[in-house]
């Protein structure tokens, strides 16, 4: 069985095999450690430096890994968003996610003219908004800043308070949906 995950049903990612050292010494893939990959050292990660867990997943492996599942699965449910009291208020799927994630990677090159490495303010309150903002940051390289946007009835501390985070972390956009 290849290295990977399962969430929801969903089958783990076909993982290219012929990378060294991901033969497992054990029966119990959960617990299994690559043979050659030093039991001794403590370490639990089954890639012994970057470049291994590079060679398996790309150099954006969350990215590679969210893309590939909507490629497979555009209709699986990937996020679903639950009220206070646990009911649904709001479900998308893979593919929506991947649409909706690249919207914002287009936004954030087109209109923005952000490129990887620049910081950006993201004041959503909890939901989709923000998942997504937060995803195509992710994706595009770009440094998410979360913030909680301010209370209407605590202006007077949290407005300096934003704007401290804005100035100590040099974004150059604060985003929201308000």
């Amino acid at each position: 069985m290849p290295l990977g995950y399962a969430v929801d049903n969903v089958p783990a990612p076909a993982v290219d095999t012929k990378t060294p050292n991901l033969e497992m010494e054990d029966n119990n893939e959960a617990f299994a450690t690559p043979r050659g990959y030093a039991r001794e050292s403590g370490l639990t990660s089954p890639f012994p430096d970057l470049e291994g867990l590079r060679s398996v997943y790309g150099d954006h492996p969350f990215a590679n890994m969210m893309f590939q599942h909507a490629s497979d699965f555009p209709d699986l449910m990937c996020v679903t968003w639950l009220d206070g009291s646990g009911e649904k208020v709001t479900e998308l799927t893979f593919g929506q996610v991947k649409d909706k994630v690249l919207n914002m990677c287009a936004y954030f090159k087109a209109d923005l003219a952000l490129e990887a490495g620049d910081r950006v303010i993201l004041c959503y309150t909890p939901g989709l908004d923000f998942i997504t903002a937060f995803l195509g940051c992710v994706v595009s390289g770009i440094v998410a800043v979360p913030v909680y946007p301010p209370d209407p009835n605590k202006l007077s501390t949290d407005i300096p308070r934003l704007c401290d985070i804005a100035q100590s972390s040099q974004a150059k956009f604060v985003l929201t949906n308000q």
